[in-house]
This record gives structure tokens, C-alpha cells and sequence, in this order.
């Protein structure tokens, strides 16, 4: 699970996860969270092997960064689970 916390628009760089430093998982749980009141704004579960086709490697950290942008959560292989964390935070 990757999470940050964005304001509305989001800045540059708030999209950018934590680095990746291993593939050993099936999905990944990217949220994105306002940053007035930590709601749910925007919440997809992403195969792998799509992100890691999306993501960037910088050796000087040896890892993997990825964006959290609209190219990765609305790709045709996520699964968009705004609805379901809304619901599970009581609203």
C-alpha cells in the first residue's frame, strides 16, 4: 500500500510514492488523501506488473518511483475502489 496526502489540484511531486524496492506482491493499494481533513480522494488497486511498467528506476537510491497520476490509476487494469474506502471510513 502506497498513500499520500494531496491538496486539491495536487502540487508537483505529491503524486510520487514511497520507492518501490521490490515486486514481490501481486497489488498494489495506492490512496490519495486531501490534506485538509486526510479524506478519501482517490483510491485504485494496480496489478505489478503495472506499475512497474510505469515506474522509473534511479539507481542512486536503487529503487523504483512511480506517480500516482491518472496513466496508472485509470489504467485499463485498475480497479477503482474510491467508492469501497468511503464506505469503510463511514462516509
Amino acid at each position: 500500500m502506497k498513500a499520500r496526502v494531496v491538496s486539491e489540484p495536487p502540487k508537483r511531486g505529491q503524486l510520487q510514492t514511497s520507492a518501490f524496492r521490490s515486486w514481490d506482491f501481486e497489488l498494489a493499494a495506492l490512496i490519495l488523501l486531501r490534506d485538509t481533513d486526510y479524506g478519501v480522494v482517490r483510491g485504485a488497486l494496480v496489478p505489478a506488473e503495472v506499475v512497474r511498467e510505469q515506474s522509473r528506476f534511479a539507481a542512486h537510491t536503487n529503487a523504483h518511483s512511480v506517480h500516482m497520476n491518472s496513466r496508472l490509476m485509470d489504467h485499463a487494469r485498475a480497479v477503482d475502489i474510491t467508492a469501497q474506502l468511503h464506505a469503510a471510513a463511514g462516509g
